[in-house]
């Protein structure tokens, strides 16, 4: 479904990204994992086409995707910010319809994906008329995810979704978010620097140093690989030491 041809990226001559390759299977979850400063969030925005690579391609659904082309296939895609990313000043049923208001879809088709999200996403329905300020962190979180999948994308992107939420809120929305992306079949790329979290949630693990793809497979495959950089991670037992 999507694939990552050797894209390079650097700001101000300093190299972000240098010939990261991959690709992602239609249902398959992978997670890029590194330090701050590997070149995750960087990946995530140019799959998405925030930013322009400066030299390689990202290629999804046999679209070749550059340019002025971006913005069509961006809508195929569902993106959700570090803490969410939702418009302080709009509600949560404002928030959730705004691509498909965009579309041009009616009232009665809006409000039906919306109940169906919001009970999916165990959000209820008095949340509706709130602002982000007056919903809780993992009720925010759970709003972002909806609106993400509001259009129902073939892929999900999540730039460390669950890094600011208090530890007991982050396992419980790890589960349920595992649970729901399993059970919609949707491809995911998830953005963390947080090992326990990679191995919960992915199919198959990124591993990001300098930029540079330097380790993928599962968790399994990992721990037995002897990468040292997975081995340093795998014995801080939760996070990466940056």
């Amino acid at each position: 479904m999507l694939k990552v041809e050797s894209v390079s990226k650097a700001y101000g001559g300093r190299p972000v990204l240098n010939e990261v390759s991959l690709e992602v299977a239609s249902g398959e979850t992978i997670a890029l994992l590194g330090c701050s400063g590997s070149g995750k969030s960087t990946l995530l925005r140019i799959i998405n086409g925030l930013i322009e690579p400066d030299s390689g391609r990202v290629v999804f659904r046999g679209w070749d995707l550059e340019g002025d082309e971006s913005y069509a296939y961006r809508r195929e895609m569902g993106y959700v910010l570090q803490e969410g990313g939702l418009f302080p000043h709009l509600t949560l049923e404002e928030n959730l319809t705004l691509l498909a208001r965009d579309q041009g879809w009616s009232y009665d088709l809006r409000l039906e994906r919306v109940l169906e999200l919001t009970r999916r996403l165990r959000l209820p329905p008095d949340c509706l008329g709130r602002y982000p300020s007056q919903l809780s962190g993992g009720q925010r979180q759970r709003a972002s995810i909806a609106r993400a999948l509001f259009l129902s994308p073939p892929l999900l992107l999540l730039d460390e979704p669950l890094g600011a939420l208090d530890p007991p809120v982050r396992r419980q929305l790890q589960d349920e978010f595992k649970e729901l992306f399993a059970q919609l079949g949707c491809g995911v790329v998830l953005v963390t620097h947080d090992l326990a979290e990679a191995a919960h949630f992915a199919h198959r693990i990124v591993l990001l140093e300098a930029g540079r793809l330097v380790d993928q497979g599962t968790f399994v495959e990992l721990s037995s690989s002897g990468s040292v950089g997975f081995q340093t991670m795998l014995a801080s037992h939760r996070s990466l030491p940056c």
